[in-house]
């Protein structure tokens, strides 16, 4: 079966029912899908990926993670049916034990990566940020002691 004629059977329903998000064919008749991704990545946005990009190739695609990213609950909201699904994926289990067994899913058109905050980093940074701010004010004090 050509792939142009296999795109257009799946690009079809989807226009039916009214997804706002198009696919079309790249390069080498590949389909490519939109996927929006947002959160703590270096580019967050929209972009146009190969069909059967994994989640993490996409957040790599936008640049990576970003320095307070939640890499344990990365959530990927995907309209199916006319109703929200929310699929949760573990990427730090992927990353820590190289394990190949976490599921780490094939995207869809439309997808939205959401990538959060991990409070603990951000607390951890903001104490850091705090104790150097002590750290100046004693030498200032010290220093107005010896005049």
């Amino acid at each position: 079966m050509n792939l142009k004629y296999l795109c257009f059977l799946l690009a079809f329903p989807i226009a039916i029912l009214g997804y706002s998000q198009s696919m079309e064919i790249g390069r080498n008749d590949n389909l490519i899908i939109t996927v929006n991704i947002l959160g703590q990545v270096k580019n967050p946005g929209e972009f146009k990926i190969e069909y059967g990009t994994n989640v993490i190739q996409a957040i790599s695609k936008a640049g990576g993670f970003g320095d307070y990213a939640n890499m344990k609950n990365i959530k990927i909201v995907r309209i199916k049916d006319g109703k929200k699904i929310i699929i949760e994926v573990n990427v730090k289990k992927f990353f820590d034990k190289n394990n190949v067994k976490v599921d780490i899913p094939i995207l869809e058109n439309g997808d939205v990566i959401m990538i959060g905050k991990n409070v603990k980093r951000v607390w951890a940074s903001f104490v850091t940020f705090v104790s150097q701010i002590a750290i100046i004010i004693n030498v200032i004090y010290l220093i107005s002691l010896s005049k």
